[in-house]
């Protein structure tokens, strides 16, 4: 195999296990709320689950630039080792929590340290490859991290039903979930300890540099980013919204609300890794854009108000598709703003992303205790705002290879 092939499967990998990480936690989160510190007077779940889901989110937002920065200074090797490794451990510490107080602490210093992988990946790629390649590979990067989202709370409404860890251990079973997340984790970062090198910076090529001097000429970052933290708004609320939704009005177990994470990665997964190529070079970056802005509105208005499973499956695969365009296209026209500095970059695209999911699950938790249709219909305007934004971005059509 290629070394840069490899050391490209090494990175996927690596925003796997990160995504697996946040996943696993999705579906279980209401049910460990409840059974660990639901007896408290006054306890809300919904608030908890949004706000310890947020607060991971958040803490990506606050480090991503930082560490995006600091790969730029130091290397992009040591940050992704560092941020793999103490994000792991962090999992598996709050698999265990008995507090809540320390469940917090446990998920903001998991964000704080998983926001190293993703920016730094992609600045990884970025540095190793022209733009011709760099838009499919940013493409399997979001697969790869889709694919942890889809993996995990598959797994983890699963392993959170069996018994026998609580007869074997005195755990209860939400526990177990953490335990094998974090020994895959370990097993992935041994791997990318003795095999991740350096990577091996190329020039800018000639098409790349008009690109850059286009970009500095309509100036369009600034509406990247919010774009960007529009659509994880949106899909930061849904992530919360499905597992309450289904816990309290669907009345679902674990393992179905799961079986719904399930439909709306394996829909971002197909588009990304089948269907993306296809869209950048048909249409161009404004109707790309509009087009997945829309999608995901409507499938955010249906989705709290109906009850039939099948057509609550049609809205989870509308959402679905629509954010597996969104996140690699806003990456990849983020990385061509310059041909320096990807971490810095990337590192501030991330940070918007995880912004906007941050403010998503807290105000999805926050609104379903007021009205439970309210994140999905907020979020829904707020993504069709961001259509008549995208309008300002002048026509791009990235090409691949």
């Amino acid at each position: 195999m290629p070394i840069f092939q490899m050391q490209f499967l090494l990175l996927m990998v690596s925003v796997f296990t990160i995504s697996i990480g946040y996943g696993i936690a999705l579906p279980i989160l209401p049910f460990l709320l409840e059974n660990r510190f639901g007896g408290s007077a006054g306890f809300s779940v919904a608030f908890h689950t949004g706000m310890l889901t947020g607060i991971f989110m958040f803490m990506l937002f606050i480090c991503a630039p930082i560490w995006g920065r600091l790969s730029d200074n130091i290397g992009r090797r040591p940050v992704i080792i560092i941020g793999l490794g103490g994000s792991i451990l962090a999992l598996l510490l709050f698999g265990f929590a008995q507090q809540l107080w320390f469940a917090y602490l446990m998920r903001a210093l998991g964000g704080a340290l998983a926001s190293a992988v993703l920016p730094v990946s992609l600045a990884y790629i970025s540095d190793s490859c022209f733009k011709e390649r760099r838009a499919r590979r940013f493409a399997w990067m979001s697969a790869s991290a889709t694919f942890g989202i889809l993996i995990g709370p598959v797994i983890g409404g699963w392993l959170s039903s069996l018994d026998f860890w609580t007869n074997k251990t005195g755990f209860d079973a939400n526990s177990l979930p953490f335990v094998i997340a974090g020994l895959f984790g370990l097993m992935v970062w041994g791997l990318l300890i003795i095999k991740l090198d350096e990577p091996n910076n190329i020039k800018p090529n000639s098409s790349s540099v008009i690109d850059k001097h286009n970009k500095k000429d309509n100036n369009p970052s600034n509406i990247l980013l919010i774009l960007a933290l529009l659509g994880m708004f949106a899909l930061g609320s849904f992530e919360v919204g499905i597992a309450l939704q289904g816990q309290q009005t669907l009345l679902l177990s674990p393992f179905q609300i799961g079986i719904l994470y399930m439909v709306c990665s394996v829909m971002m997964i197909i588009v990304q890794v089948f269907l993306f190529s296809a869209l950048v070079r048909r249409f161009t970056f404004i109707q790309i854009i509009s087009g997945a802005l829309l999608l995901m509105a409507l499938g955010l208005i249906i989705f709290p108000v109906v009850s039939r499973f099948e057509i609550v499956l049609l809205a989870v695969a509308l959402i679905g598709l629509s954010s597996g365009v969104l996140v690699p296209i806003l990456a990849f026209e983020a990385s061509l703003s310059s041909e320096i500095s990807h971490g810095k970059i990337l590192g501030k695209q991330t940070a918007a992303g995880s912004l906007g999911q941050a403010l998503g699950s807290v105000f999805a938790g926050v609104l379903f205790s007021i009205f439970t249709q309210a994140p999905f219909w907020f979020a829904a305007s707020l993504l069709i705002s961001g259509i008549f934004l995208g309008m300002r971005l002048r026509r791009i059509q990235p090409e691949l290879n």
